[in-house]
Parts: structure tokens; sequence; C-alpha cells
């Protein structure tokens, strides 16, 4: 059994010191979304957000109609993700 990743999670002291974080996070993680999608056969589509608790989100999109199969199949996005390191996490719509 492996033992569990270690995580960091960050809860700043005032909601103006968020939206900085927010903000300044936002290019690094369109470039991180940008290389998961570089690495998808399909078209994609990536959007770099903020959510309602106030962190940036980035999100990569496969925009073909067997988009959901490649995915559940092939797992395309939770490889092309581990590819640059990065953890896949459901994000409710």
């Amino acid at each position: 059994m492996m033992a569990p990743r270690p995580t960091l999670r960050l809860t700043p002291p005032s909601p103006e010191l968020q939206k900085v974080l927010s903000e300044t996070s936002k290019p690094a993680l369109k470039a991180a979304a940008d290389a998961v999608a570089s690495d998808i056969s399909a078209p994609t589509n990536v959007s770099v957000f903020t959510n309602e608790e106030g962190r940036a989100v980035a999100m990569v999109t496969i925009v073909h109609p067997k988009g959901l199969a490649m995915q559940a199949k092939h797992g395309a996005l939770t490889r092309a993700a581990a590819k640059q390191g990065l953890e896949v996490k459901r994000y409710r719509v």
C-alpha cells in the first residue's frame, strides 16, 4: 500500500489576500491546463476561473462527441494530467 500524497491547502486570513493569490496563480494554472490539453488527440477547451470558494481553478474539457467515452474507457485526461505531474479531481458543474 502506498503512502498518501502530501497536500497543501492554504486558507488566507483575508478575502483580499485570497483574491491576490487566486489572480496570481491563474497564469500558472492556464499553462498547466494547456500542457494537459496538448496531450489529448481530440479537440479540447481550457477554462480558468475562480470557484465559489474564491480559489483559482483550471478545467480541461474534451469537446468531442466521444470525449466522455475517451475518458471513461482510456482515462485520456487522467493520463495527460499524470504526465504533467497533476492530479485530476471531479468538479461539480
